[in-house]
């Protein structure tokens, strides 16, 4: 099958994702969460979820993967799911079936998303690019998760560092859910991902290496990421800038991640 501008269909691993979906089913609690990795992570199960009733039923989607952004036709912009399983595509068109290629794009979302969703996070590079188009908005994920029922979204606005993306979405999930130590309840979607970022840029040299141990922990590697570390290294701290040094201070790395929609 033809691969859309930008897919050559070679994507590099991104270990801080399979982190990031371990760290918030930790959060929410296994029973109440359903979690796709590795093969299960496919276009096809989400269809599953999306057409049977279970993906309508959440009140948080959280996607976390490599993202595409097509600036000509925003709504074939797409999200890349586990290609190792797909279906023959010859064998679903003869069946009258949507022939899968492991990309999810705002128009599939469009037309077959039915959500009552809190929150949607896309947590991959430049989701919330699109095209403006007088009197729609900006087209793209956005408006796409919106009409389909989303409350509001989380997507970024470029392409985003795994590991700190990692820490920034467990952090803003805390404050989310109120299971931060020292907060009183819940905070707002708005106020939960200000002072995630805010926190992340802030964040020491070694508050930020214990941290990335502390997330990896217990986390098993992917089969295909055997001899890949769970997250990359916390970058490096200028010479002579010691434990003090704060690595993930430059707006590339806490900036990128915005919310649309109900600040609340």
């Amino acid at each position: 099958m033809a691969s859309a501008p930008g897919d050559d269909g070679k994507w590099s691993p991104l270990p801080g994702t399979r982190v990031e979906a371990e760290a918030l089913r930790k959060l929410f609690g296994p029973e109440r969460t359903t979690l796709l990795i590795d093969s299960q992570a496919s276009e096809q199960a989400i269809d599953v979820l999306a057409s049977n009733g279970t993906l309508g039923q959440c009140r948080y989607v959280h996607l976390a993967t490599h993202g595409i952004a097509d600036h000509r036709f925003p709504l074939r912009s797409a999200v890349i799911l586990a290609r190792d399983r797909l279906p023959d595509p010859f064998q679903q068109i003869e069946a009258g079936r949507h022939p899968y290629d492991g990309r999810l794009t705002a128009e599939k979302v469009l037309q077959s998303w039915d959500l009552k969703a809190e929150l949607v996070t896309l947590s991959a590079c430049q989701s919330a690019l699109g095209k403006y188009a007088h009197g729609e908005g900006v087209m793209g994920f956005a408006l796409a998760l919106l009409l389909s029922g989303s409350r509001s979204v989380c997507l970024s606005l470029w392409k985003v560092d795994d590991a700190a993306t990692a820490l920034l979405m467990d952090r803003f999930y805390h404050n989310l859910l109120g299971k931060r130590q020292g907060l009183a309840g819940p905070l707002g979607k708005a106020a939960a991902l200000a002072e995630a970022k805010a926190w992340l840029r802030n964040l020491t040299q070694d508050e930020a290496a214990k941290r990335v141990a502390s997330l990896t922990q217990g986390v098993a590697r992917s089969k295909d990421q055997k001899a890949l570390p769970l997250l990359p290294a916390v970058p490096a701290a200028p010479a002579g800038a010691g434990v003090q040094a704060r690595p993930y201070a430059h707006p590339y790395y806490w900036a990128a991640f915005v919310l649309i929609g109900d600040p609340d």
